[in-house]
């Protein structure tokens, strides 16, 4: 293998084990009581935004934007960690396919 090939196969190693890093780091932060007191909190704020909007008047759009975007939020947050732990398992198996054989 050529050196340039070489760099682009350690720069592409080194993408991955970041990926790796950070996705384990997601599962610890979602296993911890920090993470469990923000769900929680979070829950609670979304529970409560969705009783709100029952109860908005259907011509308030300003209150309803502002609460659909509180429900939003909790969801994106909860999105963007299990996509990031994904993105990890599978870094990790391209890990084990294409760079183990080697360490």
């Amino acid at each position: 293998m050529s050196e340039e090939a070489d760099v682009l196969i350690s720069e592409q190693e080194k993408k991955v084990r970041e990926s790796m890093i950070l996705g384990q780091q997601a599962k610890e932060f979602l296993n911890s009581d920090l993470a469990r007191f923000i769900n929680n909190t979070a829950e609670a704020i979304v529970v409560s935004a969705m009783d709100e909007l029952t109860k908005v008047k259907p011509t308030d759009t300003q209150k309803i934007m502002e609460l659909q975007n509180i429900v939003a939020r909790f969801e994106h947050y909860e999105k963007y960690l299990e996509e990031l732990i994904v993105s990890a398992d599978m870094a990790y198996q391209f890990y084990l396919d294409n760079f183990n054989a080697e360490d």
